[in-house]
């Protein structure tokens, strides 16, 4: 389905909104040294003075983003990472106060569960033990910085990973080695404060070793595989359920998997084996499929070359879907850790969960490389752009492809990328100059469901690039916003907000 977005003027369309949290910083100081970073919130607009503290001192920002559970702003500089609750306005810091012999790496990390953040405390001692500086976020005593250690130091042939649950506050440290990397030692489960919907988990104050045990898996190569899906979701594929309770690897033998379910540990420190699953029947072994991800502690998401499976462990059953053959393809976690997606860049959209994987679009649409996608919180919405690579001559430059069980949605007009998409479908995207895929935003819009375009903001000035951070620490350079789709529940009082944050 192909459409012409109807635009509205730039006082919007009535109430255009999208339930869309998102950051941006102006590109141009004010006369004191000071820049706003401005602050989307399902249709209110406020902002925040980021005014430097020590003489001398710029407002250039290594990092800025919200967390996942769309409840604050962080915002990291070369000293400190502080984080400010935007709905219960409390504010918490990290920096290298925790351990003043070791110094902060620049990048900051997120744990998938929106709930944590993490800043390495680095040492010129590189086979030393791992420290990160750590803050919780929703833990009932506070915004209270800690610190995070590793196990211990690793050998010379090995190195910690650190991996986090998709909606438990539960973190693991895995040890890893070889070529390719897998896990291969020691792992430790860890509890940190957090809210747990399970009820399952030990109330804490601050991290806490719960179970200890010995892991081993088998890496992939990607490279030797381009067809099938990469590491992002598994790293060196270590799987962690979403609820925080079961590692799941590769062993040799193909359909085999090694398990590691820390609930069944007698004492934190007996140490606890992993144990051998073979898959259902039907897992293809002569194909010798790559573990994707675990949508649940018995929902084992794998792929081959040609299709996409869903093994559930308890049911004992094996569930597939073809991939759809046309081109590229992304993939994304959703629902906190209970939906995978599996986008091609053409427009096709795999869905997996627990009622087991399905396509959910088929149609072809003109684009053969996206540049933009944004998915919502239940996975349900993908907004995804395309512009100034048409497969075949004729094709429209600028156009925004909406997706969802509805089918595909076709958009053509002026260039824009999406920023972000709510549950309703409802799209947060900015417009930029055609013909120059590096040019910065020109006006904030809403695509709303029924496919009017709205401008809901002018964007002067300008916003300024930012890095914004990998779900590991590590940054993506070049962006303008960070956003994610609020989830049901959320409250949305901002009357509070103090409109002036400390430069970090």
């Amino acid at each position: 389905m192909a459409l012409a977005i109807g635009l509205c003027g730039s006082a919007g369309c009535g109430a255009a909104s999208a339930d869309v949290l998102a950051v941006w910083i102006d590109g141009q100081f004010d006369e004191n040294g000071n820049r706003e970073v401005q602050i989307y919130d399902r249709g209110e607009h406020r902002s925040i003075t980021l005014a430097p503290v020590i003489p001398g001192s710029g407002t250039e920002l290594l990092q800025l983003a919200v967390d996942n559970q769309a409840r604050g702003l962080i915002a990291s500089g070369t000293r400190e990472t502080v984080y400010v609750d935007l709905r219960q306005g409390r504010r918490g810091r990290l920096s290298n106060e925790l351990d003043t012999t070791r110094e902060l790496s620049p990048d900051f990390g997120r744990f998938r569960n929106g709930d944590a953040l993490v800043r390495e405390l680095v040492t010129v001692t590189t086979s030393a033990a791992r420290r990160l500086a750590f803050l919780a976020l929703n833990s009932r005593h506070g915004l209270v910085p800690t610190v995070l250690d590793s196990p211990g130091e690793p050998d010379a042939t090995a190195q910690w990973a650190l991996l986090s649950a998709a909606a438990a506050p539960v973190a693991f440290w895995v040890e890893e080695r070889g070529t390719p990397i897998a896990a291969a030692g020691r792992v430790q489960a860890v509890v940190y404060p957090g809210v747990d919907d399970s009820g399952t988990l030990p109330d804490v104050m601050v991290p806490t070793v719960v179970a200890t045990g010995l892991l081993q898996g088998r890496g992939v190569e990607d490279n030797n595989s381009p067809g099938r899906i990469s590491d992002g979701i598994c790293p060196h594929r270590v799987c962690v359920s979403p609820s925080g309770h079961v590692l799941t690897t590769m062993a040799e033998a193909p359909c085999v998997l090694w398990r590691w379910d820390w609930t069944e540990a007698v004492t934190p420190d007996t140490p606890l084996a992993a144990w051998q699953v073979p898959l259902p029947e039907g897992c293809p072994a002569e194909n010798d499929p790559s573990l994707v991800a675990t949508l649940g502690d018995d929902l084992v998401v794998m792929d081959d070359d040609d299709r996409i499976f869903l093994f559930d462990l308890a049911r004992g059953t094996t569930m597939s879907v073809p991939k759809v053959r046309e081109g590229l393809a992304r993939i994304a976690l959703a629902g906190r850790g209970t939906v995978l997606l599996w986008l091609t860049f053409s427009g096709q959209l795999v869905r997996v969960d627990a009622s087991g994987p399905r396509l959910v679009t088929t149609e072809r649409s003109y684009c053969s490389i996206a540049d933009a996608t944004a998915v919502s919180p239940s996975g349900n919405w993908v907004a995804m752009s395309c512009n100034g690579q048409p497969p075949f001559e004729g094709a429209p430059e600028g156009l925004v492809l909406r997706l969802s069980a509805l089918g595909l949605e076709q958009y053509t007009g002026i260039s824009m990328r999406p920023v972000a998409i709510d549950d309703e479908g409802n799209a947060l995207l900015h417009s930029f100059d055609s013909g120059d895929s590096d040019a910065a935003p020109r006006g904030l819009f809403v695509l709303s469901g029924d496919g009017v375009l709205a401008r809901v903001d002018d964007l002067e000035p300008g916003p300024a690039q930012i890095a914004v951070p990998s779900e590991a620490q590590g940054r993506i350079e070049g962006r303008y916003f960070h956003a994610v789709g609020i989830p049901p529940g959320t409250p949305s009082d901002l009357s509070w907000l103090d409109p002036s944050v400390p430069q970090p």
